[in-house]
This record gives C-alpha cells, structure tokens and sequence, in this order.
C-alpha cells in the first residue's frame, strides 16, 4: 500500500539489493537490530518476517532480483553470525555480524 501511494507522488521506490532472511524466534529477534543498521547505513534491503522455509524465502528474494541474501538461523543468532549467500552464484559465506556491514560495502565497491 505505501509502495503505491510513494509511486502515485513520483517517489522512486529503490530496488533493494539485499534480502534479509531470518528463521527462528531467536533470530527473528536479531534480526530487528541488523535491519536498523542496515536502514541507519541507508542498505535497500527486504525482509521477511513471516514464517516461510527458507526455500520459500530464497524464491521469493530471486524474484526481487536482489544480488545477496543474509540468512540468519538459530545457529547463526547464537553465534552472532550470518551467512551470506550470493544469489548469482549460490556461493555462501559465513561472516560474524559486527563486520556485516563493512562485508557489504566491500561487496558493493566490488560489483
């Protein structure tokens, strides 16, 4: 609905590079803190919040066309990691969640 009405203003909606995937209470919880740093770094990301697979949230992130999806499970929010799966490639690479960000960024730089 806010997507729709930002079209009608002639807001341009940016794509989101990155979706954000989280599975679990533990790391649906985590998860709200890494999405505020992600919007405070001003990072186009999309999430999920719903309980869907995990199969069902990668379909849904390739349909958004996204270059990376973060994954964070039980495993991951205890650890204080995630991992980060390139979409193009299927290549996944755990990285722990203080140094996320400068991941991204150098991902970005890199693209």
């Amino acid at each position: 609905e806010e997507m729709l009405s930002r079209k009608n203003k002639g807001i341009k909606q940016e794509s989101p590079r990155l979706f954000f995937i989280q599975l679990g209470p533990q790391a649906k919880q985590q998860s709200f803190l890494l999405l505020e740093q992600f919007r405070k770094a001003r990072l186009s990301v999309a999430s999920s919040l719903s309980k869907d697979s995990i199969k069902n949230q990668l379909k849904h992130a390739a349909q958004l066309g996204v270059s990376h999806s973060i994954i964070l499970g039980q495993k991951e929010a205890i650890d204080n990691t995630v991992i980060v799966r390139d979409m193009d490639t299927g290549m996944q690479e755990i990285v722990p969640q203080e140094k996320l960000l400068d991941y991204l960024k150098k991902k970005k730089k890199n693209k």
